[in-house]
């Protein structure tokens, strides 16, 4: 009887462990299982642009500072996901971009802490979200210590296969092809590491900055910012990054001004700069300057303390188009070099690290694309991802 009873619970266990076995082997061939050391060798030992680009951790910030210890660079980009379009290509000197690790003042100063303990950079480039000051969006919590690095394996991960595939972004097929040849990636590229990397041509580079992938090669239908339709929403709603507000936090201002003083204590030259929104933007938020007028307090507290910044908030300043635009409020790869290119031409602090007539060149031959194509990484061409009418 109890052998029967036990045959029986065996019977559905097997087909599930078997399951839950081969989802192992999946995201172990995808790189999903590499330990951040492993994946970080892998990309700065490749021949190629090898690309990370995960869909089960949430690991920005441990990853990158591992990026940045193993590559010891001499200029550091710090700041939200609207610095990820600076590279090492703009440089004549190693070059790091910690883009997207810092989403708030707060988790800058941790990372400030953490990366000085690992390496001393001789410049450092900090791209400002003004919404870091309104605390209608940034709410006046400080964390003590950043959140604890997560374990690279957790059981739930095995399940996540399932939902690449009942959501699509994983067919059956692709799924099997990796069972039997881990070195099968859809997106193309020499080196592709994680699943994002591997499906769509998502994720970081050696240098820390973001490849888009799938997205400005216009094989994205849902882009939910097409016509800059879904920033120009938050604009006129005040939501999510553009809330309403008249003044600057008194608290975000204080630990800004500590975080900037960290740096010049210790040696560091540290130039500050307001990256650019999209010009159909900036003129919906030109609409509305009324309602944010904590942006206008926050240039003028930054004048008042001394600090030298560079504002590229109306990207018509650097000649910059739509077109040249991930989304409303991230510029590309074109967009960056121009922003780079303005700040290098006034700034006797960036000057030696920035080939300025090469940057001129990448300019030149891109204008009027949100990126300039790598054939290591994708042989795809930009599309008018969009639908603005741009012509790629």
């Amino acid at each position: 009887m109890f052998r029967s009873y036990l045959l029986k619970i065996l019977f559905f266990l097997i087909p599930g462990i078997g399951f839950l076995l081969l989802n192992y082997l999946f995201l172990q061939n995808t790189g999903e299982m590499l330990s951040l050391p492993q994946l970080v060798h892998r990309q700065q030992t490749d021949s190629g642009s090898c690309v990370y680009g995960t869909a089960i951790h949430d690991d920005t910030f441990y990853y990158k500072l591992e990026e940045y210890a193993y590559r010891k660079p001499d200029v550091a980009v710090l700041g939200s996901s609207r610095v990820m379009q600076l590279q090492e290509d703009f440089f004549n000197s190693s070059f790091f971009n910690f883009g997207g690790s810092m989403s708030s003042i707060n988790q800058g100063e941790h990372l400030l802490s953490l990366m000085m303990a690992r390496h001393k950079p001789k410049l450092i480039l900090l791209g400002i979200d003004a919404w870091w000051f309104n605390s209608r969006f940034a709410q006046v919590k400080y964390l003590d210590h950043p959140l604890p690095i997560q374990p690279r394996f957790q059981l739930e991960h095995l399940f996540e296969p399932v939902s690449f595939l009942f959501r699509g972004k994983v067919s059956i097929s692709q799924y099997l092809r990796i069972l039997l040849h881990p070195s099968f990636s859809p997106a193309g590229g020499s080196c592709s590491i994680g699943v994002s990397a591997r499906f769509t041509g998502v994720g970081y580079g050696p240098d820390g900055s973001y490849y888009y992938g799938e997205l400005v090669e216009g094989k994205t239908p849902d882009n939910a910012d097409r016509g800059f339709s879904n920033t120009i929403n938050r604009i006129r709603t005040g939501s999510n990054r553009f809330e309403y507000g008249d003044h600057v936090d008194p608290t975000h201002w204080a630990h800004f001004l500590d975080f900037v003083n960290t740096l010049q204590t210790q040696g560091i030259p540290v130039v500050l700069f307001f990256p650019s929104l999209a010009p159909t933007v900036y003129r919906e938020m030109d609409r509305e300057r009324d309602r944010y007028g904590y942006i206008a307090e926050l240039k003028q507290l930054l004048h008042r303390a001394n600090l030298t910044f560079y504002d590229f908030e109306d990207s018509s300043t650097i000649s910059s188009t739509d077109c040249e635009f991930v989304d409303g409020f991230h510029g590309g790869a074109v967009t960056s070099a121009r922003l780079l290119l303005a700040i290098a031409e006034k700034d006797a602090r960036v000057q030696p690290y920035v080939d300025t007539h090469s940057l001129q060149q990448l300019i030149l031959q891109n204008a009027g694309r949100a990126s300039w194509s790598n054939s290591r990484v994708t042989t795809d061409h930009e599309a008018d991802f969009l639908g603005i009418g741009c012509s790629k």
